[in-house]
């Protein structure tokens, strides 16, 4: 179904902009010749067809060779945003999510 009209139809004119990825590695945690491959698959989209990516995950390995720009919310605060490598040296950012011990 087109998202932009509510039509059953999809052609250029309904081409979408923007998709989102929920948690998409959840299912295959553990699997990561499945979770490289899910990548893979959302960067052949974003690559092909030039469509936009939002991409909420909580494994971080994969997102973060994978993806240009992150966004880090703490409890619905914007805290970092930025290239993926500079988030991982962002001591607010390993403060949040790994805690303040490993910070010091």
């Amino acid at each position: 179904m087109c998202m932009n009209c509510g039509c059953g139809d999809y052609n250029e004119r309904h081409k979408p902009t923007d998709i989102t990825a929920d948690d998409l590695m959840a299912a295959a945690k553990g699997h990561d010749m499945e979770m490289e491959q899910a990548a893979d698959m959302l960067q052949r989209i974003r690559r092909e067809k030039g469509i936009t990516i939002v991409w909420v995950e909580h494994i971080m390995g994969v997102l973060m060779r994978v993806v240009d720009r992150v966004v880090v919310l703490d409890h619905g605060e914007v805290i970092f945003s930025g290239p993926p490598k500079e988030a991982q040296g962002n001591a607010r950012v390993v403060e949040v999510y790994l805690g303040s011990e490993a910070v010091a």
